[in-house]
C-alpha cells in the first residue's frame, strides 16, 4: 500500500486515545463515545466498493440496473431514498469499449430472441452525455466504481491511478478532473482532537475520502471480490491479473477499515455503522459453467452434438464467453477460458482466508468502540442459491441461457434466476436478495425494524424491449446464444 496511506494509518488509533483522555500508555478501551441508534442511524448513508455496489447489470452500468443497486434499495427503505445520489447512465449504458473499436464504448448486453448481444453502442467520444448526474457538485452517496479493488479504497483518485490498470470508470464516478480545484468543494474534517480543522479536498480525495467527507452515520462496504475475480476471469493467469496474496489482503482491509472508521469519527465526533459484505466465491457466479454444462449449451448453440474438449488438463469450471469461440463441434477451448480444479481450489482457500481476514479486522474495530461493525456473509448466501437449495429456486443461481432452456420461455427464465445476463453481476431480483441481507445486519446493529425489499415485485427484462432500435446478432457475428460482440464484452469486464 501506498506511504501516504502507511502514514495516515495511525491517525484513527491516536486519535481515539486523545477523544478520550487517554494516554498511548492506556491499553484501556479507546473510546467510550456514544453512536447514534435506532432510526437515527438513516440521517446520512453512503455505500462505497465496486460493480456490485454500483448496481453494474448485464455488462455495464443503466439507469434501470442502478435504480435497483442494493445501495438504492436500501436507501429506499429505510427512508433517505430521496437524497441518496448515484452517478446515474442514459441509456443504452456504458460496458466497455474494446481495442479492436476503440472508438465505440459498448452499451449493456440484451436478449433478442436468440442470443446475447449488445443493445447498442455510442461513439465514445459521446460518452460524457450520458452521465445525468455529472455535474452534482459534491461526492455521491453510492461511490461503487466497477472494477474497484481493495487497494483502490484509499489509493485510486482516476484510470490514471488505478489498479492493476486504467479503469475509465473511476474518472466519471470520482470526478478527478470535474472537482481539480474547486474550493468551494473542499469539505472540512473537524480534528476532535482540539487542533486546527484538516481540509481534503475532493479531488485529493479516493472513495474512501469522499466517504468520509460525506460524514454519513451508516455506511455500506462491499469491497475485495475482484482481488480474486480478476484473476479468476482471465483463467487463473497471474502475470496477466494477479491473485491479491491473502496477507496483502489482510493488511489492506485493516488500513481500509481503520480509517474508514477512525475518519468518520474525526468527521462527526461519534462513531459510525458500518456494514460491510464479504467475498463470494467464484463457483457461485454463473460465469463460471461446470464443464458438463458448457458442453450442453454448446451442443445447444451449435445445432449439433459439440465432441470439442479442452486445451487445459483438468478443466473444471469455463468462462461463459468461450461460447462465441465455438466454430464447429469439434472446437478445443484454449486455457485462458478455463479453471482447473486445482485452480477453482486456490480460489476456495484464498477467498476463504479473505473472509477471515474481513471478520476479525471487523470484530477488532467493533471492539475497540470506533465503530459499529457487522458483516454480511455474502459468500454463504450465494452458495446457497448456486446449490439450488436456497428460498429462491433451483434455477436462482443459474445462468440465464441454462435457465431458459430448462423453462422454455423467456419469462418464466428471467423470473427463475438471479443473475444478469453477464453471469457475474445480479439483476434487479439479485439485487433485492443482497439489499435484503444487508437490511438483517442493519437492524441488527441498530435495533431497527426496516422491512425488506419485495423481491417477488421486482422485474429484470433481458430483452430491454423498451429501448430502440436495438442491435440484433446478425450486427455481432458469432453462434447463436452468444454474440462475438457480446462475449468480448463479457470478457472485459475486469479489464
Amino acid at each position: 500500500m501506498k506511504k501516504t496511506l502507511k502514514t495516515i494509518l495511525a491517525i484513527p488509533v491516536v486519535l481515539a486515545l486523545l477523544l478520550t483522555g487517554c494516554s498511548l500508555d492506556d491499553p484501556d478501551h479507546p473510546t467510550d463515545l456514544k453512536a447514534p441508534t435506532g432510526d437515527r442511524i438513516f440521517a446520512n448513508y453512503v455505500s462505497i466498493g465496486n460493480s456490485l455496489t454500483a448496481g453494474f447489470m448485464d455488462g455495464g452500468l443503466i439507469q434501470s440496473g442502478q435504480n435497483d443497486s442494493y445501495p438504492y434499495l436500501i436507501a429506499q427503505q429505510i427512508g433517505f431514498g430521496d437524497e441518496f445520489t448515484q452517478p446515474w447512465v442514459a441509456a443504452p449504458g456504458i460496458g466497455s469499449s474494446l481495442p479492436s473499436a476503440p472508438g465505440q464504448t459498448a452499451g449493456v448486453l440484451h436478449f433478442d430472441g436468440a442470443s446475447i448481444t449488445v443493445l447498442d453502442e455510442t461513439a465514445s467520444a459521446l460518452v460524457p452525455t450520458l452521465l445525468l448526474a455529472a455535474a452534482q457538485p459534491t461526492p455521491y452517496h453510492n461511490l461503487g466504481v466497477p472494477g474497484a479493488t481493495l487497494v483502490d479504497v484509499f489509493n485510486t483518485t482516476s484510470s490514471a491511478n488505478s489498479y492493476p490498470g486504467p479503469n475509465p470508470f473511476f474518472d466519471f464516478i470520482n470526478r478527478y478532473g470535474l472537482l481539480y480545484g474547486s474550493e468551494e468543494r473542499t469539505a472540512t474534517i473537524l480534528n476532535m482532537a482540539g487542533t486546527a480543522p484538516r481540509d481534503v479536498t475532493y479531488e485529493t480525495a479516493s472513495m474512501g475520502w469522499q466517504a468520509i467527507a460525506k460524514g454519513p452515520t451508516l455506511l455500506t462496504v462491499f469491497i475485495g471480490n475482484n482481488d480474486a475475480l480478476g484473476w479468476a476471469t482471465r483463467g487463473g493467469d497471474q502475470s496477466v491479473v494477479p491473485l491479491t496474496d491473502p496477507s496483502t489482503f489482510a493488511q489492506q482491509f485493516s488500513d481500509m477499515l481503520q480509517l474508514l472508521a477512525g475518519g468518520l469519527v474525526e468527521r462527526t465526533g461519534f462513531p459510525p455503522t458500518i456494514v460491510i459484505g464479504n467475498v463470494a466465491g467464484v463457483s457461485s457466479a454463473p460465469y463460471f459453467v461446470p464443464t458438463a454444462t458448457f458442453t450442453q449449451l454448446a451442443s445447444g448453440a451449435l445445432g449439433v452434438p459439440w465432441t470439442g474438449g479442452f486445451d487445459e488438463a483438468g478443466a473444471s469450471l469455463v468462462r461463459f464467453p468461450a461460447l462465441s469461440t465455438l466454430t464447429g463441434p469439434t472446437t478445443d477451448i484454449t486455457a485462458e477460458y478455463t479453471l482447473t480444479a486445482t485452480e477453482v481450489t486456490t480460489a476456495t482457500n484464498t477467498i476463504a482466508q479473505y473472509n477471515g481476514a474481513i471478520d476479525l479486522v471487523a470484530a477488532g474495530v467493533n471492539a475497540s468502540g470506533m465503530a459499529i461493525v457487522r458483516v454480511v456473509d455474502v459468500n454463504a448466501i450465494l452458495a446457497d442459491i448456486a446449490a439450488g437449495t436456497s428460498a429462491y429456486g433451483p434455477l436462482a443461481g443459474q445462468h440465464f441461457m441454462v435457465a431458459l432452456a430448462q423453462t422454455g420461455t423467456v419469462a418464466a427464465a428471467s423470473q427463475a434466476t438471479l443473475f444478469s445476463l453477464d453471469g457475474l453481476h445480479p439483476n434487479n431480483r439479485g439485487y433485492a436478495v443482497v439489499a435484503n441481507a444487508f437490511i438483517e445486519e442493519i437492524n441488527d446493529a441498530a435495533d431497527t425494524d426496516v422491512a425488506d425489499v419485495d423481491v417477488a415485485s421486482k422485474v429484470w427484462d433481458p430483452t430491454y424491449s423498451w429501448y430502440s432500435p436495438a442491435v440484433t446478432k446478425a450486427d455481432d457475428g458469432g453462434v447463436a446464444g452468444l454474440s462475438a460482440r457480446a462475449a468480448a464484452q463479457m470478457d472485459a469486464v475486469f479489464r
